[in-house]
């Protein structure tokens, strides 16, 4: 009897191998074995409206029957194309996940390959310019494709139909998780207070007073920037106080700020710089504690260790290191961060010495599992700037090149570049009196964005194999009012990230 079962499901077995949803009633014949390759599994940064073009490529075993095939795209299960080359357009923005099915009609086998897009709209990734037009608050957006770059100018009023508010300062970009849609905070002091800004549509969100506990604003309250690192979140007051939620760092406004200014075993700070890391990906962020003379951790990623505030360890620093818990009679101009990552990040800081020296010093700061951070590969500071510093310079450290572009002259109107491996300065344009306000860069820190207060915003090519042999202009703007702060705005965490 247990022979006889075998045999039965041996026969059986035999009758199932045949080709996925194989319902014909024909002549076998040999199957066309396919080979399907896409050119990638995720098309990020597609503008909805535009066609989505793929172009597999598919190898069939016997190329004389491809006639006999047919071909299938599919986006959220509905059939966008029935040609070899997808060319057609979706109506929904975000990520969709889609199938390609190579189908042979004799045999009825199909060929899946999986793979998503990620539509946005015109408005997600590009660059933005604040500026006071009138004793009005206004940004520009300018959005690239192809080399070609398209102004939307005085650009809040014509989607929201309402004035943005007045005396604009700053803005700053911040992501939920990977793929999820950023928002932009504008800073300034007159009108709606600081707005919140959707970074998908560029509509108004919410107002920073309605992040606050029962929506009332604390005494004084003047800030002029923000830190969003993973679940904390921080906006720092002109006086140096500093105000913080715990967040969710995947989704937006999910907690209210406290009206309590940070302290530090029940003393309250005054800090004088948030520098921010990888947003929403570091284990911690860093901010310089003017009370202190320090510069001091901050723990992220943790939600039970969240803005728990943590001392820069070091086993020894070099001799005529500057050390970073105690910076002594030094005074610190400028910290940025480069080549980022989620358990370590590259430094480089700029201090004055009592005897009016500048000096460099890079360093890296590594998480460690528990809590801790440690200074690591510390370098002996040395004197840079040729002379060329001064109280009004601007710095601007490239996130992945070796580069700090910095501003000097009696208008900060001269633009020059540190090469912080050689640590030689070069001049790299004089904007002869129009003086620079602002400077930003795209993710691939290729393209420098350089606002002036006169209403002008170039985008200049500093690709190594230009920098220091031509000044390419690759486009700009003019008659913005007068400028204040630009950036360069990546859409989500992913763009900002990666690649």
């Amino acid at each position: 009897m247990k022979i006889k079962f075998i045999f039965y499901w041996m026969i059986g077995i035999l009758f199932l191998q045949s080709c996925y949803d194989d319902k014909g009633n024909y002549d076998y014949k040999d199957i066309n074995e396919v080979t399907v390759k896409l050119p990638k599994k995720y098309f990020p940064n597609l503008i909805m409206g535009d066609p989505i073009v793929i172009e597999p490529e598919i190898t069939f075993k016997n190329p004389k029957d491809t006639a006999y095939f047919k071909y299938e795209w599919y986006l959220a299960s509905e059939l966008i194309s029935t040609s070899r080359n997808c060319n057609a357009t979706w109506s929904k923005l975000g990520e969709t996940y889609g199938e390609f099915h190579v189908v042979d009609t004799i045999t009825n086998c199909q060929y899946i390959v999986n793979f998503s897009v990620d539509q946005v709209t015109p408005y997600e990734t590009g660059w933005m310019v604040l500026y006071d037009r009138n004793g009005k608050s206004e940004y520009c957006y300018i959005q690239e494709k192809g080399g070609v770059y398209t102004d939307y100018v005085d650009f809040y009023q014509k989607l929201n139909g309402e004035g943005l508010g007045s005396t604009p300062l700053r803005m700053v970009e911040h992501y939920t998780t990977s793929r999820g849609i950023s928002e932009v905070l504008v800073i300034q002091r007159g009108g709606l207070g600081c707005v919140e800004i959707d970074g998908r549509s560029l509509l108004k969100k919410v107002t920073t007073q309605q992040e606050f506990i029962g929506e009332s604003l604390p005494e004084n309250f003047a800030p002029v920037d923000a830190s969003y690192a993973g679940y904390i979140n921080y906006i720092l007051n002109e006086d140096g106080r500093v105000f913080s939620r715990k967040a969710n760092p995947n989704s937006l406004h999910t907690n209210r700020y406290s009206t309590l200014p940070l302290a530090d075993n029940g003393k309250e700070l005054k800090i004088g710089a948030l520098i921010s890391v990888a947003e929403s990906r570091a284990e911690f962020t860093v901010l310089f504690d003017e009370t202190n003379n320090r510069l001091v951790g901050s723990l992220t990623r943790n939600n039970s260790l969240a803005g728990k505030l943590t001392d820069l360890y070091c086993k020894s620093y070099p001799e005529g290191a500057i050390p970073l818990n105690n910076i002594g009679e030094n005074k610190m101009v400028y910290t940025g961060a480069y080549l980022e990552g989620q358990q370590s990040c590259e430094f480089v800081s700029i201090f004055k010495d009592p005897q009016n020296q500048y000096k460099l010093q890079q360093y890296m700061i590594q998480y460690i599992v528990g809590g801790g951070l440690e200074v690591m590969k510390i370098e002996e500071p040395r004197i840079t700037g040729n002379g060329l510093f001064n109280e009004q310079s601007l710095y601007f450290l490239l996130r992945r090149r070796p580069y700090i572009f910095f501003t000097t002259g009696a208008n900060s109107d001269q633009l020059y570049y540190l090469d912080l491996a050689t640590n030689k300065t070069n001049l790299y344009k004089d904007f002869e009196g129009e003086r620079i306000v602002s400077l930003c860069a795209d993710k691939t820190c290729q393209h420098l964005g350089v606002a002036l207060e006169n209403g002008k915003f170039v985008i200049f090519d500093v690709a190594d194999q230009l920098l220091g042999r031509e000044v390419k202009v690759l486009h700009s703007v003019d008659n913005l009012g007068k400028v204040v702060h630009a950036i360069y705005k990546y859409g989500n965490l992913a763009n900002f990230t990666y690649d």
